[in-house]
């Protein structure tokens, strides 16, 4: 037994110095905060309320002649369970909300030249990627809940493009699974990057996704759009409408300590013929370099049910890595509140949503 002991100790000495020696990075972010919401009980939330709790592992290699070779691997992860969380999946009905893939959040590699970086993998959409660029708080709690605001009451704007009886098992609408990428050099302060997705080789499920950035000055503006099913798929029966989406965000650094941002949000059902806008707003505001204040609002213009989310957030950093904070969101006509709320209720309800909380960057 003691050998056996001595043995591993030695193994992972070893292991450890060629991880070092090779780049390769750990990091993460372990978020946890107690939450409140109208109809609720107080609750303990692990998977974030301002920033998302997540572990990942990441290394490049530098090939020569000015390539280089990456990978990536980020899973989200519950402070509370110590399980997978925030996008984790299981296949069937529950494929949106399970929690059964270990690196649900990022499973790829990467090379890289002068010509830009094409990566093969589970990846973040570029399309979720430019509808986020217009906020300015970096609060979870509030931009999770936007994205579903943005879909008429649903998630289904940002659901993935595979289908959940295929070989490959969805990873939400932020990370996409068996996709293909390719991301631009920056040019003048212009990039963008084009994303293919086929589950399993289904034309159904294919998705393909866009986003084209600009930034000058204090000035940065994003445009994105994403298709899901193949062109002239209707009556999928794989339980995931079509759709198409387009989003055009965009951020101003007013002063040193103010800063303000904005969106137009359209998704269109292509099987249900439904189309949903939305609009959002926000602000920040230093009140010095480690407190900042924030408001945000968002509202889609659904005719039945106007759904509405306006968000005040307070976070204060301890350090580098650590700070505290508290969120207060109120939702209307079923939105969600805040993220470990974001379930959507029936759309003639009001809530309101709180949380207090602590996070750690390693």
């Amino acid at each position: 037994m003691k050998k056996t002991q001595v043995a591993l100790a030695a193994l992972a000495l070893v292991a450890s110095t060629a991880v070092l020696a090779d780049g390769v990075t750990v990091y993460g972010t372990l978020d946890t905060s107690i939450t409140k919401s109208t109809g609720a009980a107080n609750g303990f939330d692990g998977t974030g309320n301002w920033g998302t709790s997540l572990f990942g592992i990441k290394g490049s290699e530098d090939l020569g002649n000015g390539m280089t070779a990456s990978f990536n691997l980020e899973g989200g992860l519950s402070a509370g369970t110590g399980g997978p969380a925030n996008n984790g999946v299981t296949t069937g009905s529950s494929a949106l909300t399970g929690t059964g893939t270990l690196f649900s959040r990022a499973a790829n590699v990467a090379l890289s030249s002068q010509a830009g970086t094409i990566g093969l993998g589970t990846q973040f959409s570029p399309f979720v990627g430019a509808a986020l660029g217009g906020d300015v708080s970096g609060n979870v709690s509030f931009f999770v809940p936007m994205l579903i605001v943005a879909g008429g009451n649903t998630a289904q704007m940002f659901g993935a493009g595979g289908s959940d009886t295929d070989s490959s098992p969805l990873s939400g609408g932020f990370f996409i699974p068996n996709a293909v990428t390719y991301t631009t050099p920056n040019i003048n302060g212009l990039d963008a990057t084009v994303m293919s997705q086929r589950a399993a080789g289904v034309a159904s499920d294919k998705y393909t996704a866009i986003r084209v950035s600009y930034a000058v000055g204090a000035a940065k503006v994003n445009y994105g759009y994403q298709r899901r099913g193949a062109s002239g798929a209707s009556g999928n029966s794989d339980g995931f409408n079509d759709y198409k989406s387009s989003v055009v965000t965009g951020t101003y650094q007013l002063t040193d300590v103010v800063a303000i941002g904005a969106g137009w949000y359209s998704n269109n059902d292509t099987e249900a013929s439904t189309k949903t806008q939305a609009m959002s707003f926000g602000v920040s505001y230093a009140i010095d370099p480690t407190t900042k204040v924030s408001m945000n609002y968002v509202g889609n213009d659904t005719a039945s049910a106007k759904a509405t989310i306006i968000n005040v957030g307070l976070r204060h950093d301890l350090s580098k890595r650590t700070y505290v904070y508290g969120t207060i969101s109120r939702a209307e006509n079923g939105a969600s509140t805040i993220y470990s709320a974001r379930t959507v209720g029936d759309t003639s309800t009001n809530s309101t949503g709180y949380a207090v909380g602590v996070g750690h960057n390693f």
